[in-house]
């Protein structure tokens, strides 16, 4: 049988464009590449990272609840943000010191527009040393009332763009998150009001389980400290703290004191997330995946986050703790 010239023609161009296409695909990011596999085989509800409470309030006054910018802190390790956010003040319309989007705390002492961090941050996650790399994000939105709506969403949400992970459930139930990695999806966006899941902002209490952050006898200036967080559900903005469909929630450990020296120390991180593990609250015996502390710089945040990490809570060098030490 005879093939024509220019059936061997296309036949070659098909070759070159099938190999040119096995190329691409065989050069396409993979999990690993960069040498961090740590997020590759894990799903959201594995992982075990520590996340800054009111990670905005960083400037100045006694509202602080950290004391490094939002670039420090990812740099630092910390993988998780809590941020509050609102509409633009109406100061006087328009506003020339806000573009959409507003964040307080405290005051004036921590009022600000956050977009140039938020910027920032996004600038570094997507260097190329952080390529493997994902964090969560949890909006407390509007506490006072005045929440973020439409127009506020679509801004956050255009921040963060196609590094949004955009499945609210996929990496709690079925995939590991290598797949959203080489999608380069590593932003996983929660908010406790006005979730819109089109555009990638899943609700809080859908999908993290936490703890009440309100403890009792706490008092930085008197240092009155009480031993271990509270174990019973938050009763706001976020309400369920108990899985709530077929599938295992993120569970994050509210564990602020206002004495970050004390409450920051791994022994003590370790022994409440041993009682939130053994909680009846609390599903399937499992440790917390997400640490929530204030002055994360005080203490032994990332030596607890290595041990949850290693399994060894209780072992050598990952020892849990009844008192100050």
């Amino acid at each position: 049988m005879l093939i024509s010239v220019k059936t061997m023609s296309q036949l070659y161009m098909f070759i070159v464009l099938f190999s040119a296409l096995v190329a691409v695909a065989s050069a396409s990011y993979r999990c690993g590449d960069n040498g961090n596999w740590y997020f590759c085989n894990l799903k959201l509800n594995e992982i075990h990272i520590v996340m800054t409470h009111n990670s905005l309030s960083f400037k100045r006054g006694i509202a602080k609840n950290q004391s490094r910018n939002l670039v420090s802190q990812f740099r630092d390790g910390v993988r998780g943000f809590n941020f509050d956010l609102y509409p633009c003040p109406q100061l006087g319309y328009p506003n020339p010191n806000c573009d959409v989007i507003w964040t307080q705390h405290g005051g004036l002492f921590q009022d600000y527009d956050p977009t140039k961090e938020i910027k920032a941050l996004v600038a570094e996650l997507q260097k190329s040393e952080y390529r493997d790399e994902v964090i969560v994000v949890q909006l407390q939105n509007g506490l006072d009332g005045n929440r973020i709506e439409s127009r506020e969403i679509d801004y956050l949400t255009g921040l963060f763009g196609e590094l949004l992970i955009q499945k609210e459930k996929e990496y709690l139930d079925n995939a590991n998150l290598r797949d959203a990695i080489e999608a380069d999806q590593r932003v996983y966006l929660t908010t406790n009001e006005e979730a819109d899941d089109k555009k990638y902002f899943f609700r809080s209490a859908d999908v993290i389980g936490e703890n009440h952050w309100k403890w009792k006898k706490c008092n930085r200036l008197i240092k009155r400290v009480r031993k271990e967080m509270p174990l019973t559900c938050r009763t706001g903005p976020t309400t369920k703290c108990k899985k709530n469909w077929e599938g295992k929630p993120i569970l994050l450990m509210n564990s602020m004191c206002g004495v970050p020296d004390y409450t920051n120390k791994k022994c003590r991180l370790l022994k409440n997330a041993k009682r939130m593990s053994s909680s009846s609250i609390f599903d399937d015996s499992r440790y917390p995946n997400i640490l929530m502390v204030d002055f994360y710089h005080k203490g032994e945040v990332f030596e607890a986050q290595r041990c949850l990490r290693a399994g060894n809570v209780g072992g050598n060098g990952c020892e849990t703790c009844d008192k100050m030490e």
